[in-house]
């Protein structure tokens, strides 16, 4: 069985009235297996893309990056609220630079984003729907 070293986010929370958040988890396993896990979930009007990497490094400082991007849709337009992922591959890097203590440094970073214009360009087609629709019973 190959070494593993683990890190997680814990609760990821986005400040400024953001309605997203989620969570994800990185395995690294000395045999240059890697696997990824994690969920998104939206919880307000808009929708958001979300995106989450962790760079873990070895005591040389020399990085490897794992990351994930998705989209978690709000009651403004339709899709899942969730964004669940889960994923294993293979990086021969790992394997390689792990007698010289990768995984011994870690950090992850979170980051979402709105997309303004698709808000505004949902709002008017809900609009021009009703509109449309009020017309036909009118």
């Amino acid at each position: 069985m190959p070494d593993r070293k683990d890190f997680d986010t814990g609760p990821i929370v986005f400040g400024d009235g953001v309605a997203a958040g989620g969570n994800a988890h990185l395995s690294v396993f000395s045999d240059g297996t890697y696997s990824m896990t994690g969920h998104f979930h939206a919880s307000g009007l808009p929708s958001y893309d979300v995106s989450v990497v962790f760079i873990v490094a070895d005591d040389e400082g020399r990085p490897i990056s794992f990351g994930h991007t998705g989209r978690v849709h709000g009651t403004l337009e339709p899709g899942s609220r969730d964004h669940d992922f889960a994923g294993t591959e293979n990086d021969p890097m790992i394997q390689q630079l792990w007698p010289t203590g990768f995984g011994d440094q870690g950090e992850w970073k979170a980051n979402v984003n709105i997309n303004i214009q698709e808000m505004i360009d949902a709002a008017k087609n809900d609009v021009s729907d009703a509109a449309l629709v009020a017309s036909v019973f009118v």
